[in-house]
This record gives structure tokens, C-alpha cells and sequence, in this order.
């Protein structure tokens, strides 16, 4: 008994001899985290987000932090202005190092967290020659985006707090990819349109690349106007539409509103439709 009661006083003295190291590892892990002059980072790390996002950036604040990856870079504010006068406010960007096998083919990858008074987005970035991102964007508000970024929807207006899932690059200086895109408590008006029109949901899938947009699906819900739409949009100056719509028109008052556009309503206010032409100049059938 004298044997086990010696052995049990080892065991325990080892615990605690290792618990006593982990805790002093990880002291001085912290201490050299907030120590850190970070700020030798802030040239490359304004060169790599420029390069990757073609704007002009500038940062205030720099500082280390720890997460649940490792060690992260975090910045406080953030100003990001592109050319042509489109800019964006950050509140915060926070990057570190990307759990990802790309690494192995000698690729870097980020892992990219930031946060606007707009909304956040948090992803994957790989910064080389072939920039990519790998990521989601969660609760923006599209009316707190840049003036800039409104007046180039061609007219085209969308409000409401929107989530989604990307996966995009660019190819030839032009972004491609897929985008899968969640749009809740909302409104969209249109050159054309009498009044703008509220919707509960907006959910598409969405294709960009060889200078189109291809929606793979698209579903509207609303208590004026519903429906469902696919095809194509070519992205040019005043851009080519060739869309199948199915479209539902449960108000009674919103169908007197569309009959001037030329869209012929069944007796339950339901329509089948094919838009070409552009967005200038809209030609429905």
C-alpha cells in the first residue's frame, strides 16, 4: 500500500510539473504575441491586400492577436479606395494564416475576416499571381454600400440584408466564379417600373465569367410580386438580357400596374416570359 501511495505522489507531482510547463509555454507564447512589433508587417501586408484587391489602402492601427487558427494580424481601421472614387470603410481586418493544402504546392493562402459597419465578410484569400477568394458574406446591408457601388447597377436598385457563399477569382483581370446569394426583407425598383417592390426573399445561383452573369436559378417572394427566373445577362455597357421568367402577381392593384408593360396576366395573375434586348431598351414577350 505504501508502494501505490508513493507511485499515486509521483503520478501527481508529474501532472502537476507538466501543467506548470504548459501554462509557462503558453505565457510566454501570449507575452510574445502582444510584444510583437507588429508594425514591421504593415508594408507588406498593404502590398499583398493591394495587389489582391486593386485598391488603395490605408490602415491605422496594427496589432497581434491569437484565435483559434494561430496567430492573427489585426487592423483597426481600414480604408480601401479603388479607382474611379468607389471606397469602403472597415471597422476591423483581421488575417492569418489559412488551414489549407495549398500551402504544400507553395501557395499561400489567408485566412481573411472583415468586419464594416455594412456587414462582414470571412473567407479564404490566395494572394498570388491567381488571387482567389473562398468565402461568405454575412448580414450586409446593400443600402450602406459606397454611392459608388449603387450608381453602377444600371438603374437598378436593391435593398435588404443579404448572406452568401463565394467562390471566385479572377481570370484575365476579370472576377469568375459561382456566387449563391440570400436576400431577406427587401426591395428592387427598375427603369420602368411604376413602384418599388417589396419582397420577403431573394435566393439565386449565380455563374460569373466570359463577360455574362448566368443565373442557374433565382426564386422571388413577396406579398406584390413572386416568381422565378434563369439565364443570362451579358455584362457590357448597357447589358444584354436573355431571361425566362415565370412570373406571379398576387395584388390585384399590382396587376394594373404591369399591364402598361406589356406583360399579359392569366386570371390567377401568373405569367410565362422571355426577356431579351437590354437594360436601356427591355424587350418582353
Amino acid at each position: 500500500m505504501a508502494t501505490a501511495v508513493r507511485r499515486d505522489a509521483a503520478g501527481g507531482e508529474v501532472r502537476r510539473a507538466v501543467a506548470i510547463g504548459v501554462a509557462c509555454a503558453l505565457l510566454t507564447l501570449f507575452f510574445f504575441v502582444v510584444r510583437f512589433p507588429y508594425d514591421v508587417f504593415r508594408a507588406s501586408l498593404v502590398g499583398q491586400l493591394a495587389a489582391a484587391t486593386g485598391a488603395e489602402l490605408a490602415i491605422g492601427s496594427l496589432r497581434g492577436g491569437l484565435s483559434l487558427g494561430g496567430p492573427a494580424l489585426v487592423a483597426e481601421p481600414v480604408t480601401m479606395k479603388w479607382p474611379g472614387g468607389t471606397s469602403a470603410d472597415l471597422t476591423r481586418a483581421a488575417l492569418r494564416p489559412a488551414w489549407s493544402p495549398s500551402w504544400l504546392r507553395g501557395q499561400p493562402a489567408l485566412h481573411v475576416d472583415l468586419e464594416a459597419p455594412a456587414g462582414r465578410v470571412v473567407g479564404t484569400l490566395w494572394p498570388g499571381e491567381a488571387v482567389a477568394f473562398q468565402g461568405a458574406v454575412k448580414e450586409l446591408a446593400l443600402e450602406q454600400l459606397p454611392p459608388a457601388v449603387l450608381e453602377a447597377a444600371q438603374g437598378i436598385a436593391l435593398t435588404g440584408i443579404l448572406d452568401a457563399d463565394l467562390d471566385l477569382s479572377l481570370q484575365a483581370g476579370a472576377p469568375a466564379g459561382g456566387i449563391e446569394i440570400d436576400l431577406a426583407n427587401g426591395a428592387f425598383s427598375a427603369p420602368g417600373l411604376p413602384v418599388s417592390i417589396p419582397f420577403e426573399r431573394l435566393q439565386a445561383v449565380l455563374d460569373l465569367g466570359e463577360g455574362a452573369l448566368r443565373i442557374g436559378s433565382a426564386a422571388l417572394e413577396g406579398p406584390m410580386v413572386a416568381g422565378t427566373a434563369q439565364g443570362k445577362i451579358a455584362l457590357t455597357s448597357d447589358p444584354g438580357l436573355d431571361l425566362q421568367v415565370e412570373l406571379r402577381v398576387p395584388d390585384p392593384n399590382m396587376r394594373q400596374m404591369v399591364a402598361p408593360l406589356g406583360i399579359r396576366l392569366d386570371g390567377e395573375g401568373r405569367a410565362k416570359l422571355q426577356i431579351k434586348g437590354t437594360f436601356s431598351n427591355p424587350i418582353v414577350r
